[in-house]
């Protein structure tokens, strides 16, 4: 984790090298998980209120949590609620899964 620790903004959004190769690794969840947070927080200080991210205000709890815990699926679960949202998808109740047409103006 020290080298994902030190990485940039920008870095943990491109994935650190040392890592890539580890993707099914904690490692490798850790890195999927920064660059999803990374993402969510320059898309809440871009977009504000119309970022439809619920709890972008309990995020770095989040992330100390799930990376504290040392627990593979906890990290990418975290990552997989962002994901939508960075992606500005709508969930769709009525099929269950997540579409194209999110709120934000992206």
């Amino acid at each position: 984790m020290a080298t994902l620790g030190a990485a940039t903004l920008a870095e943990a959004l491109g994935g650190h090298p040392a890592s890539r190769t580890r993707r099914n690794t904690l490692e490798g969840a850790k890195e999927i998980l920064l660059r999803q947070v990374v993402a969510a927080v320059l898309n809440q200080a871009r977009f504000g209120s119309a970022f439809p991210a619920e709890s972008v205000a309990s995020t770095p709890a989040q992330l100390a949590d799930a990376l504290a815990s040392g627990d593979r699926d906890a990290n990418l679960a975290l990552a997989d609620t962002q994901d939508p949202w960075n992606n500005n998808l709508a969930f769709d109740a009525t099929t269950g899964s997540w579409v194209p047409g999110g709120s934000c103006p992206m």
